[in-house]
């Protein structure tokens, strides 16, 4: 659209990283909105260009009744002991994960854990809302990289899964932000305190 000349959005939001991308290639107009000053430091930009809108924490999630309760892994590294191999998943797809484990750990440690984590036979498949569901149905022991949020819900469903938050817990961010183009720069305005 802005290639074309045509400016037809007013506010963006969406998890991960495009959000930055644009961010970083100058598509947002800073805001300084009144409501920024209750979100703390990491969940809004220090130069006024967005606010979190929402926050998902990702959250280790295991079946109850596959995994005993003494056998519930501590860490991350527990994942890579022998008995959990074939036992778990994760969504391919989380880039930001990734990310932020390397960015906290380092090049070396977070190496070391996918090595090891890609000689357990994890289960690689899209989509945590199809997985928490498998994982209710006994398909998988523990999914590594859950949102927060769907494992509650299975688990208020009734289903027996419990989550973990493992360290460190890595939380995705939905920027709310303008477009410095904005066609409509009042309501957006108006949208984003609303939000």
């Amino acid at each position: 659209e802005h290639r074309a000349g045509s400016q037809l959005w007013d506010v963006f939001n969406s998890a991960g990283l495009e959000g930055f991308v644009l961010l970083e290639q100058g598509f947002f107009a800073k805001y300084n909105s009144s409501e920024a000053k209750h979100f703390g430091a990491g969940f809004r930009d220090t130069d006024g260009f967005w606010t979190t809108m929402y926050a998902t924490p990702y959250v280790a999630t295991y079946n109850t009744r596959m995994v005993a309760t003494r056998d519930v892994p501590k860490d991350y590294f527990q994942l890579l002991e022998p008995q959990w191999s074939e036992k778990l998943a994760i969504d391919p797809e989380d880039i930001e994960w990734y990310a932020n484990l390397k960015k906290i750990w380092g090049e070396e440690k977070t190496q070391k854990f996918f090595s090891g984590l890609a000689k357990q036979k994890v289960v690689i498949r899209r989509g945590r809302a199809l997985q928490t569901d498998l994982l209710a149905a006994g398909e998988i022991a523990v999914l590594v990289n859950n949102y927060h949020h769907i494992a509650v819900r299975v688990k208020q469903r009734g289903g027996p899964v419990e989550w973990l938050a493992m360290d460190p817990v890595i939380t995705a961010v939905g920027p709310i932000a303008i477009n410095r183009l904005a066609p409509h720069p009042n309501a957006a305005r108006v949208f984003v305190d609303f939000c």
